[in-house]
C-alpha cells in the first residue's frame, strides 16, 4: 500500500475504532505530514516505498494512543520501528 492510499478505514482498522470516530481524519493527515516531514521526500517519492504506510500506520496508533493520556515526569520516546523505517528513506539528514 502506498502512503498516498491510507483511508481512513484502514485507520480504524489498524487502531482498532470505529470509522466514524472524527479524529481520525485529523490523525492520518498529521501522521502522512511527519513522515514526509521526517523523511525529507515529497508524495511522490514516499510513494515509492510501501514500508512508508506501515510507519504512517503506527504513527496513528502512537497519536490515537495518547490523545487523553496526561504523562508526567516521563521522557516519552519516539516509536523506534517508526524512526528506523523513516530514516532509512531520510533524505535530509544533516
Amino acid at each position: 500500500m502506498k502512503l498516498s492510499e491510507i483511508m481512513v478505514s484502514d485507520v480504524a482498522e489498524y487502531v482498532r475504532e470505529e470509522e466514524g470516530e472524527p479524529l481520525l481524519p485529523h490523525i492520518l493527515e498529521a501522521a502522512r505530514r511527519y513522515v514526509l516531514d521526517y523523511t525529507g521526500l515529497s508524495a511522490e517519492e514516499a510513494d515509492g516505498h510501501a514500508d512508508l504506510s506501515i510507519a504512517a500506520l503506527a504513527v496513528c496508533a502512537d497519536l490515537y494512543d495518547r490523545r487523553t493520556t496526561a504523562i508526567t515526569g516521563t521522557i516519552i520516546a519516539e516509536n523506534p520501528v517508526v524512526a528506523q523505517i523513516l530514516g532509512a528513506h531520510a533524505v535530509n539528514l544533516l
